[in-house]
């Protein structure tokens, strides 16, 4: 009885708490894709040029980055690390409300410090490069449009929207061509992959086969697509 009269007292407290508690604001789906272009536009205009050269043994290899270099690269990277530390430590006094602003200003002065700091260490010639190699990773010209969609090759260019549809049209087409040739490549390699576990199951007796397949039981493909119910 006791147990039952605790129970109820518990259950009883936490529906006052949940309706006294404060309701949260729904997530604001507006503001959420403004804030992911913006973030996005503060990265094409400011690539992380310390970052990508610090981190990165191709692109220091493709640049002829010397020792010297890596050195004031990593020296200049951690004063700057100590920058960013110490501007959000000096916001831990700053209400909630007003964070988010001083965050962001914090977050896109230290974008906007990657290339004059790079510059001051690389040559022209390496530069050139560098700023090559950031406008690929951005645009993705790996990709079937070759980077002619992204804004940035679309204003540098001056590419039509007449341009922009028939480059659209044309990934749609080549993509096609990507998703049937990954089909016919998966059927092959599911063909050698069966093909492969059944002449390595000849290996064993007729007992030991037995006594595998009662342990393995019919094969499960965790990648197989499932339809919802």
């Amino acid at each position: 009885m006791r147990t039952i009269l605790v129970l109820s007292v518990l259950l009883v407290t936490s529906i006052a708490t949940a309706q006294n508690a404060p309701k949260r604001e729904p997530p604001n789906i507006a503001q959420s894709s403004a804030n992911v272009v913006r973030d996005r536009k503060i990265f094409d205009e400011h690539p992380q040029f310390l970052t990508m050269v610090r981190n990165s043994r191709a692109i220091q290899a493709e640049l002829g980055i010397t020792d010297t270099q890596i050195r004031e690269i990593d020296e200049k990277y951690s004063l700057g690390r100590e920058v960013v530390s110490a501007g959000f430590k000096a916001l831990e006094g700053l209400p909630d409300e007003q964070k988010g602003a001083a965050y962001q200003r914090i977050f896109e002065d230290d974008m906007a410090s990657h290339r004059p700091l790079i510059k001051s260490i690389l040559t022209q010639t390496q530069m050139v490069r560098l700023e090559q190699i950031a406008l690929q990773q951005r645009v993705k010209t790996f990709y079937p449009a070759a980077g002619l969609t992204h804004p940035l090759l679309v204003k540098a260019l001056e590419i039509s929207a007449d341009q922009q549809q028939e480059i659209r049209s044309h990934v749609e087409k080549v993509e096609a061509k990507f998703k049937a040739r990954i089909a016919e490549l998966n059927a092959d390699m599911t063909k050698v992959r069966d093909d492969a576990r059944q002449e390595a199951l000849t290996k064993l007796t007729p007992e030991q086969r037995r006594v595998y397949q009662s342990l393995i039981g019919k094969f499960f493909d965790g990648d197989a697509p499932v339809e919802r119910r």
